[in-house]
C-alpha cells in the first residue's frame, strides 16, 4: 500500500521518491527539498516526518498526531535563529549531539532544518559529519527556497526532492 503524503498532489516528483521510500522501508538518511518559497515543502516534509516516526510505533495515527502538533519527542524541527544566517548553535545541541542519542520512543528521529541556504561553511562543517555517517535511526530533511546557494558538500549528501512552482489556480 503506497502512502500519498499530504502536499505532495502538486508534486509527483516529491510524492514519487517519498513514497517509494516509504514503501522500501528504507528512506534515506537525507533529503534536501528545494523549490520557491510556497510550494508546500514545510507541509510535505511535516507529513514525511510523520510518517517516519510512525512506523513500528504502537500507535502510529498518535504519533502522526504528536508529529503535527509539534509534540513528538523524536521530532527536532530547526529555523535559522540569525537575521540572516544559521548559526553553530542552531545545530550544534539541536542535531549534532542529539544525532548521537537513540530515539525517546520511535524507531527513528527527524530532524528537519529550515533555510539551509543560510548555512555557512563554518554551520556546514558542523553538520556535515552527520549528514555523512549518521546514526541508523537519524534521518535529516533539508529545506531551502533557493538550491544555487546552498553549500555543495552538503547538496551531494542529500538526496534531492524537486518541488515545482504551483499551478495559479
Amino acid at each position: 500500500m503506497s502512502v500519498v503524503l499530504a502536499g505532495t498532489e502538486d508534486h509527483p516528483q516529491a510524492r514519487m521518491v517519498l513514497s517509494t521510500a516509504l514503501d522500501s522501508g528504507q528512506p534515506s538518511h537525507a533529503y534536501l527539498f528545494h523549490g520557491p518559497a510556497g510550494t508546500g515543502k514545510r507541509t510535505v516534509a511535516r507529513a514525511f516526518a510523520a510518517e517516519l516516526l510512525a512506523e513500528g510505533s504502537p500507535d502510529p495515527d498518535g504519533a502522526r498526531a504528536r508529529v503535527m502538533h509539534g509534540a513528538h519527542p523524536d521530532l527536532t524541527w530547526v529555523a535559522p535563529t540569525g537575521a540572516h544566517v544559521m548559526r553553530v548553535d542552531d545545530v550544534e545541541g539541536p542535531v549534532v549531539s542529539a544525532a548521537t542519542r537513540t530515539p525517546f520512543e520511535a524507531r527513528r528521529r527527524v530532524f528537519v532544518l529550515e533555510r539551509v541556504d543560510t548555512m555557512n561553511d563554518e554551520v556546514a562543517n558542523r553538520l556535515l559529519k552527520t549528514l555523512e555517517e549518521p546514526a541508523s535511526y537519524v534521518h535529516l530533511i533539508l529545506m531551502t527556497d533557493q538550491l544555487g546557494r546552498v553549500l555543495e558538500t552538503v547538496i551531494s549528501r542529500c538526496q534531492l526532492v524537486r518541488f515545482e512552482p504551483l499551478p495559479a489556480s
